[in-house]
């Protein structure tokens, strides 16, 4: 099936990777510029943080806390903020597997 080397090791050839990448069902990988890679993980950095900022709220006032009873400490937190962060992060998500999960 394979070639044997000088040593006695099989040599890969690339008829053999041919056969291999098709069996398995596989395909080559690709290359990036790191400028794009980079831009890609800014982006999603920058949704991830706002997704996160979304999800702390903002934090209730003792006074406020004291009002409606409630016990330790509270935040109050947007349900559309968090979706549209959500949203947001997803679609990042989406590009990134767009452009750098092409096989």
């Amino acid at each position: 099936m394979a070639a044997i080397g000088a040593m006695g090791s099989p040599q890969r050839t690339s008829t053999n990777v041919d056969r291999i990448v098709t069996i398995l069902g596989m395909k080559y990988m690709t290359s990036h510029s790191k400028a794009k890679i980079q831009k890609l993980q800014d982006a999603l950095q920058e949704r991830l943080d706002r997704l996160l900022k979304a999800m702390r709220g903002t934090e209730i006032g003792s006074e406020e806390q004291r009002m409606h009873g409630l016990p330790g400490p509270h935040a109050s937190v947007r349900s559309d903020d968090v979706r549209i962060a959500v949203d947001d992060f997803q679609t990042i998500l989406k590009e990134i597997k767009a452009s750098l999960g092409k096989r």
